[in-house]
């Protein structure tokens, strides 16, 4: 029972603090009251007591088959994690879809509320530093939070293809598509000109 309480204690702690975020994150104070509310349901509840309390309400980590279950079904049943929004295809590439904005900021939220309710610290930016290598997100999605964080953007071909091979690389939007298709015919041209000496500064815009 001392484990069943500690871990209470845990996740009313780790609501609260993400309530708190709700303003500074955009986050609906709605969305923040019925924060991982699932992990009240009997069928992540167990596990995720057995995992991390032992009997005697001390913290532990204890690895097993019921946990993973229980943490793919949190994935699944809550839209504020990125795993909700990973595709796996059938033939074995990752997928990242964009995660709609009011998840993005609840996804903050909970990384505020996890380290203040773990740590007592606040050190999400560093968190995100260290494990953002872990992480398959959709491009746009991924500046969104580095904007948030104050991190320094990184270019996609670091995400996708070299730490995740598997995973899909999405094009550019339309827009995007035309404006580097427009630049790439300006380079072109500068590069003729230039081979035929016919160039002229302002010549080509």
């Amino acid at each position: 029972m001392k484990n069943h309480i500690a871990y209470l204690k845990y996740v009313l702690k780790h609501k609260w603090h993400v309530l708190a975020a709700c303003p500074e994150t955009k986050t609906s104070l709605w969305r923040g009251l019925f924060h991982d509310w699932t992990k009240f349901l009997p069928s992540e509840w167990k596990d995720y007591v057995y995992t991390f309390y032992a009997e005697d309400g001390s913290k532990r980590y204890k690895e097993n088959r019921g946990f993973y279950y229980a943490w793919n079904s949190h994935q699944k049943r809550n839209k504020h994690h990125w795993q909700y929004w990973l595709l796996k295809m059938d033939n074995g590439t990752l997928f990242p879809l964009e995660m709609p904005v009011k998840y993005v900021n609840e996804m903050l939220a909970d990384w505020i509320g996890a380290g203040l309710a773990i740590t007592g610290k606040r050190e999400t930016k560093q968190w995100y530093e260290r494990n953002k290598n872990k992480m398959i997100l959709h491009e746009r999605t991924r500046k969104y939070v580095e904007r948030f964080l104050n991190v320094e953007a990184r270019k996609e071909s670091l995400i996708i293809g070299k730490d995740f091979p598997n995973a899909h690389r999405f094009d550019l939007p339309e827009h995007e598509r035309k404006i580097s298709r427009k630049s790439l015919e300006h380079l072109r041209e500068a590069c003729t000109l230039c081979k035929t000496g016919k160039y002229k500064k302002g010549e080509v815009k």
